[in-house]
């Protein structure tokens, strides 16, 4: 996108997306507007997803340390942590000392976005059960 004014507006909107909708809303916009999206642009929508999807689930901070993704929270609620070591095979640890978060293993075959897809994932069927 050449327009200055433009690209931050697409940057707004990729930053508004909260939904699987909005993502495919956002992505067929930017089709009929500029063609075909690069990876890089699908990446920073998946991102987008992905963050605000945390950020409703009481996540506020994200970080990669080695090869695990930490998760920081208000709040760690054991009966969550349990459900979510359940879900992900014991790939999980927590830390309430200074900022609460907990952490996730990432496996040997898997990037931190397909990691914290599983989370996601795995907290959605944890909160509807």
């Amino acid at each position: 996108i050449s327009s200055y004014p433009q690209r931050l507006a697409a940057y707004r909107r990729i930053a508004d997306i909260r939904t699987q909708d909005d993502a495919m809303d956002v992505t067929d916009e930017f089709i009929d507007r500029y063609g075909e999206p690069p990876e890089s642009v699908l990446g920073l929508i998946k991102v987008a997803l992905l963050k605000n999807a945390c950020a409703d689930k009481g996540i506020f901070e994200i970080t990669q340390r080695g090869n695990s993704l930490l998760l920081f929270v208000d709040k760690i609620e054991r009966n969550l942590l349990a459900a979510l070591a359940a879900h992900l095979k014991g790939r999980v640890m927590a830390s309430a000392a200074g900022k609460a978060y907990f952490s996730v293993k990432l496996q040997s075959n898997e990037n931190s976005i397909q990691c914290l897809e599983q989370i996601v994932a795995a907290l959605e069927t944890i909160q509807a059960e």
